[in-house]
């Protein structure tokens, strides 16, 4: 990444990042000027098929879900820590589960976290595939993506197109990208205390799906690649328009 951006610098290109903290960073600490933001987008399609039996009958019940490499940078212990916390405010009137997706090197040591602190309601999935991954969110109540750093956040523009609100960080790059006031809750530092009552507002309220799908269509795969291809016909204007077309086609294949 230093060699590509050191050789940007030297001839002039013009960059395209995928968030607006990415752009903040790199012009801060490289001097590049020529950046423009071009989000990610998703590509769920709507007659996704689920290859698991999910329980959707939860009158008492509400499901957080976290889905993720099961890294340091991704934080899923933050979340196992505070999620007593949020299982006592909720414990007259409702069960709360944990429903973490994914794998990685932090395996064994969220196993051992949550069995030694004897926590209820946790689910280890591992990684699935994504029908399975997209079946999850939508069957939940909140996705929450406690990483400590992020580039963007690819499951929160998933959990949007569900109509499924999210909890993350204020400092995420893509933040000032992906908030709503209709879509999110996130907290203010990272601090335990604040990540839990973060998700015990957003377990409270009650949200509107459509107005959160709704947001969701400014990550798109056609609403992106028109920006793609509008930002490529502006730097390549000696392109044959069709040649074009064929780039921005293998890019979202």
């Amino acid at each position: 990444e230093e060699a590509y951006l050191q050789m940007v610098i030297e001839n002039g290109y013009d960059v395209s990042v995928v968030s607006s903290g990415m752009l903040d960073r790199i012009t801060s600490r490289y001097g590049i000027n020529k950046i423009r933001v071009i989000l990610n987008f998703f590509t769920i399609l709507d007659n996704y098929q689920c290859n698991m039996s999910l329980c959707r009958e939860k009158n008492n019940v509400k499901t957080i879900v976290c889905v993720g490499s099961l890294t340091y940078r991704k934080n899923q212990i933050q979340l196992l820590r505070v999620l007593p916390v949020i299982q006592k405010h909720f414990a007259d009137k409702l069960e709360i589960q944990l429903n973490i997706i994914g794998d990685g090197e932090d395996w064994n040591m969220l196993h051992t976290y949550v069995d030694n602190n004897k926590l209820n309601g946790v689910i280890f999935n591992g990684r699935l595939q994504k029908p399975d991954v997209y079946a999850n969110i939508e069957a939940s109540d909140l996705l929450v993506l406690p990483s400590i750093d992020e580039g963007f956040g690819l499951p929160i523009i998933e959990a949007y197109n569900l109509g499924i609100p999210v909890v993350t960080f204020n400092d995420l790059d893509a933040i000032n990208d992906l908030y709503s006031e209709d879509c999110m809750v996130f907290a203010r530092d990272h601090k335990d205390e604040t990540l839990a009552k973060a998700i015990i507002d957003a377990l409270d309220r009650k949200w509107d799906k459509d107005s959160i799908k709704a947001f969701s269509k400014k990550f798109s795969a056609e609403v992106i690649s028109q920006q793609y291809k509008e930002y490529i016909q502006q730097r390549t204007k000696i392109l044959d328009k069709r040649d074009i077309d064929k780039f921005i086609n293998k890019i979202l294949s």
